[in-house]
This record gives C-alpha cells, structure tokens and sequence, in this order.
C-alpha cells in the first residue's frame, strides 16, 4: 500500500515525478504529504509541504496550441479501440485542468 509513496520519496529530489493515469483509487498513502499539478495531459507530484508558485508553473507547464490542434472525430473509432480511448483520456485531462485552477 505505500508502494507510491516510496516510490515518490526516494525519488523526489532526483527528477520530477508525473503521473499521467489516475492514482490507483485504493493508493491514499500520497494523501497529505503531495498533490497532484495538472502538466499537459499529465499532473506533476508536488509535495504540500513546498512553497508554490502557480505562474512558475504555468509558464514551464507545456500548452498546447488550440489554432493547429483539432480534436479527431469521435464517431470513428469504436469504444474498443485504443484511439477512441485516448480521446476519452484527452477530453478528461482537458476538463480536469480547466477546473483546476
């Protein structure tokens, strides 16, 4: 169960750490000691305890470019299909980090 939070400890201060699927819902060993930061389709491990800047990090956070970016027609690809399923990921990183701040 603290299998994450080894991981993120002993690594921390080595290179930033990201997520890019959800934490497994019964891992809560992140829980107090970091947060998740939403970095393009990914979130950055933050620990609580370090002071933020959230201009910094929307400035090194990778944006993506909406007027060459066109999102591909859901209608064809089937629900089993790997590209019908990174589009599902894609609309609900876009959702997450809209309402994140």
């Amino acid at each position: 169960k603290q299998w994450y939070q080894r991981r993120v400890r002993d690594n921390y201060d080595r290179f930033p750490i990201f997520v890019c699927r959800d934490v497994p819902r019964n891992e809560d060993s992140l829980e107090g000691f970091y947060e998740l930061w939403p970095y393009g389709m990914c979130h950055r491990i933050v620990r609580v305890s370090e002071e933020k800047d959230i201009f910094a990090h929307i400035e090194r956070a990778p944006v993506m470019d909406l007027d060459v970016f066109r999102l591909p027609d859901h209608r064809r690809y089937s629900p089993k299909t790997w590209e019908h399923n990174i589009l599902a990921y894609m609309l609900q990183t876009f959702i997450k980090g809209s309402t994140w701040m």
